[in-house]
């Protein structure tokens, strides 16, 4: 019924005859709570921190948690991107479809996996992994450590102190996200 209505929406706003584009379909349909916070995570993963900020001003708006925010969506996000990172490193996969690299994940020894997210049934949660493979690739080993500790701060942050809560969330998005620099050149 939501779809459905959803649906209504979008064809009023962009007319019958016309394809609606990304920017129309954000302007337009509504978010749920749940899916925002995948797509935060989504846009960490793209290293799209416009995108990103977007998305959690918008979460704020909702009157979600802050604490909600980085738990759900931030620290899963980017612990997921590291442990892919590390395994990418280590090990052979096929990145090209699910089938086969669930299967070279299952082939791996239980002391390569041991650490990895489980099911309820206690099974590998190959598929988030699999999700993170390319998300992987934008980031370095060193930036995602630093992600990591990056959230262990600002979680703190939300937690123990009274700073301003979309500050210290929209400053983490911005220290994971941010592009490395290089070198610095010297002035003549």
């Amino acid at each position: 019924r939501q779809l459905d209505s959803e649906l209504v929406k979008l064809r009023t706003y962009v007319g019958s005859n016309t394809t609606a584009s990304r920017d129309d379909i954000r302007a337009v349909v509504s978010k749920s709570r749940g899916g925002i916070v995948f797509e935060i995570g989504t846009a960490i993963g793209k290293r799209d921190l416009p995108d990103a900020l977007s998305l959690l001003e918008h979460f704020l708006d909702l009157d979600e948690s802050p604490v909600s925010i980085i738990r759900a969506g931030i620290i899963p996000t980017v612990r997921r991107i590291l442990v892919m990172s590390d395994l990418l490193g280590r090990h052979r996969f096929d990145t090209r479809n699910y089938n086969n690299f669930q299967a070279d994940l299952g082939r791996l020894p239980e002391s390569a996996i041991a650490h990895l997210p489980r099911n309820k049934a206690g099974d590998t949660s190959a598929y988030p992994l699999c999700l993170s493979c390319e998300s992987a690739r934008n980031y370095t080993a060193d930036e995602l450590v630093d992600a990591m500790d990056a959230c262990l701060e600002a979680d703190r942050c939300l937690v123990n102190t009274g700073l301003d809560a979309p500050l210290v969330l929209s400053q983490l998005l911005v220290r994971i996200m941010r592009k490395p620099q290089g070198p610095a050149k010297a002035m003549r």
